[in-house]
């Protein structure tokens, strides 16, 4: 680009000086405009990042000069910047149109970069019309242009916008694959800017994940790169994703700040994607919080973004809000053909995530209108098409499962295969060097040859047989563990659905026992789907692959201590944390055991208050890390059985809980191949200990 903007200074230059030379005034006045024209398209080309409307209008006022004028060359240009540099005011079809133009032209003059960029906006603009096969098509062809141009900087560019494609679908696995690709080809090229769009998509595909913590580094990075670039697209989505992350860490004033910053970013710029992006997003914030009438003035105005610039895409979210908030206020009637377009339009594009909130929101309609048969009718099929869903997962992840075993099971093939051929290639080495000198000890060592290999050709068989059995069972374990957990939690979500409304229905009778009555019955649903999650978490933990990095613990404690911030202000609790080493093993794992183990030492505690220490000590080629608490202590002789699945010294109504969470931990600790034990307990406290391995890692920052 550095080089366009040179020739175009330098085309500048030279039309003054011929205006300067002219020998009429009418030809001179003729270059003054054109070179005019040409300080716009320039202008439109430095300000695509940081004020996207401005350079629009731009550009469209020169196109429309240069096509009058003849200008082909420069008019393909103007077409380039409205479909590539910038978010247009114009509609999605208006901008394709300029696209395929320009497209035309740069065919015929052989420029295969620009036909790379190019194809890479058309990509992005059927995505948002919601065509998919399309968009990653175009994305394909993009692709090969770049490599073949070896353009690692548009490059990273199309393999972040391809991914998009695949996070609408919920093919998270690829879509991440293209993100780290997309990351590999920033970090190569050293650009920023494809690196500020990757963080904010990977910001966002770890917070589908519900991995927040990693989601709030990427949204964090994400917007300071933003902001050093003056990236007035991406700073607006990265503050999204902030705002998501406080809204859904209720922290409520952050998330409102987050909201608004890229409101007032998106407004300003005539950005109609974030801006109906945003806006969804504070209807959605104000109507979790019971401000309907806040919500309805937000979704009303995206609705008219929406329509004025063609985005159906976002129209299914949009109605299905909008109905909602109708709803709330008690215009029921006015709300239904809202859900009614919803409705039609997620039939159409198959979208099931909206189906699901339709079926919802019509279940929860009927009811408010007393249509109670329509309503337990529509509750059924929301929770049939939810089934469903989860048998289509659970199958995805069982094939996944058995591709990954046959992969391995090939790999472990040729691997013996190898083994064998160079010990057989050693042997016949030897045996050709003796058999000149003596003949009969040859013959003898080959006969102990034929009876020893036909012994461990039988030794294998019986391991591989056992290997198999042992493989065998570790699936159907898996199968049984996710099977098991679906077929136990339909009934419940099925109890706790009609459980909710028969409560509602109750309330106007004014039975207070009764209503009693049926909370104890929705408390037992739901402990027993935490019971259901958590006997899954031990399972996945027990049946995973631990992929080890390098984690700093003093981050992993600040990580936790961020997570858990709200119940130590309800307890009143003081964490005391000693500089701790890096190590090598699972980040989400050690963050979930420190967690387990800090909460542990608050929850069962009487003091005024409560306090936690954590600190480690070399042991020779271990750490061993301590957790001291002053709560309410532990008898010595439950020192084992603590660790034991479902075992409690404490009932429900003293202590919440089901049981699960020390033994989470000692699975975790020996996963890092370490133990974990209770040292020392007392009216005065507990102290728990376990080891994980030490290893050479340069050392990390103290916590502060």
């Amino acid at each position: 680009m550095k080089g366009l903007y040179l020739c175009t200074s330098i085309f500048f230059v030279g039309l003054l000086a011929l205006v300067a030379c002219s020998p009429t005034a009418d030809r001179g006045k003729g270059y003054t405009n054109l070179a005019v024209q040409m300080a716009k398209l320039a202008d439109a080309k430095n300000l695509a990042e940081s004020s996207p409307l401005q350079s629009s209008e731009l550009a469209l006022e020169v196109l429309e000069e240069f096509e009058q004028t003849g200008h082909t060359d420069l008019a393909a240009e103007a077409k380039l910047i409205l479909c590539t540099y910038t978010t247009s005011p114009l509609t999605i079809d208006t901008t394709l149109a300029f696209c395929h133009e320009a497209m035309v032209y740069y065919q015929q003059t052989a420029g295969s970069k620009e036909q790379g960029i190019l194809l890479n906006s058309i990509g992005i603009l059927h995505d948002i019309k919601g065509e998919k096969d399309t968009a990653v098509q175009a994305f394909k062809d993009a692709e090969d242009i770049f490599l073949e141009l070896g353009e690692l900087e548009w490059l990273g560019q199309v393999y972040n916008n391809w991914g998009v494609v695949h996070v609408t679908e919920n093919s998270l696995e690829t879509a991440t694959r293209l993100y780290i690709k997309a990351l590999e080809v920033n970090e190569t090229s050293g650009n920023e800017r494809g690196l500020m769009a990757t963080h904010a998509n990977l910001g966002r595909l770890y917070y589908k994940q519900r991995l927040y913590q990693q989601a709030s580094e990427h949204a964090e990075e994400g917007v300071r790169l933003a902001k050093k670039l003056k990236s007035a697209t991406w700073l607006p989505l990265s503050l999204n994703l902030k705002g998501d992350i406080h809204h859904k860490s209720a922290q409520n004033s952050e998330a409102l700040l987050a909201y608004e910053e890229a409101l007032a970013i998106s407004t300003g710029n005539g950005d109609d994607y974030n801006l109906i992006f945003t806006l969804n997003r504070l209807a959605r914030h104000y109507l979790e919080n019971d401000q309907a009438e806040e919500a309805l003035g937000y979704i009303q105005r995206s609705l008219d973004r929406a329509i004025a610039a063609g985005k159906r895409k976002d129209l299914e979210e949009i109605y299905l809000i909008l109905g909602k908030c109708r709803a709330r206020i008690g215009q029921y009637k006015e709300a239904k053909p809202y859900i009614d377009t919803a409705y039609s339009l997620a039939q159409v594009d198959r979208d099931h995530k909206y189906l699901l909130d339709a079926y919802q929101q019509y279940g929860d309609l009927y009811y408010d209108l007393g249509n109670y048969k329509l309503s337990i009718s529509f509750q059924k099929r929301f929770q049939a098409l939810k089934d469903s869903i989860s048998n289509l997962e659970n199958a995805e992840l069982l094939s996944r499962l058995e591709r990954e075993f046959k992969r391995k099971e090939q790999e472990q093939e040729i691997f013996e295969l190898r083994e064998r051929s160079g010990q057989q290639y050693l042997f016949l080495v030897l045996l050709s060097g003796l058999i000149g000198m003596i003949v009969m000890i040859a013959g003898g060592l080959f006969s102990y040859y034929r009876r020893e290999r036909k012994f461990n050709e039988e030794l294998e068989s019986k391991v591989q047989e056992r290997t198999e059995a042992l493989k065998q069972s570790n699936i159907e374990l898996e199968r049984f563990a996710y099977i098991a957990s679906h077929d136990l939690k339909t009934p419940l979500r099925t109890i706790s659905s009609f459980l909710s409304l028969i409560k509602r229905r109750i309330k106007q009778y004014d039975n207070p026992e009764l209503e009693d009555l049926l909370s104890f019955a929705s408390n037992g649903a739901k402990q027993m789907n935490n019971l259901i999650e958590d006997v899954l978490e031990v399972s996945k933990v027990s049946t995973a692959e631990m992929k080890k990095e390098v984690v700093d613990l003093n981050q992993t404690i600040r990580s936790v201590l961020y997570n858990i911030d709200d119940f130590l202000k309800e307890k009143n609790g003081y964490i005391e944390t000693h500089p701790l080493p890096a190590v090598k093993g699972n980040g989400g794992y050690l963050h979930q055991l420190f967690q387990n183990l800090i909460v542990n030492g608050v929850k069962y505690n009487q003091a005024e208050q409560p306090k936690v220490m954590i600190y480690c000590q070399e042991q020779g080629d271990n750490y061993r890390f301590c957790i001291e608490d002053n709560g309410i202590g532990i008898d010595l002789s439950y020192q084992d059985a603590v660790f034991e699945m479902f075992k409690r010294l404490h009932t429900a109504a003293e202590y919440e809980g089901t049981g699960i969470g020390l033994a989470l931990c000692k699975k975790i600790v020996e996963q890092h191949g370490g133990q974990i034990w209770l040292e020392r307990s007392s009216s005065t406290g507990t102290l728990f200990c376990f080891t994980l391995p030490r290893e050479k890692i340069n050392k990390p920052t103290e916590l502060a």
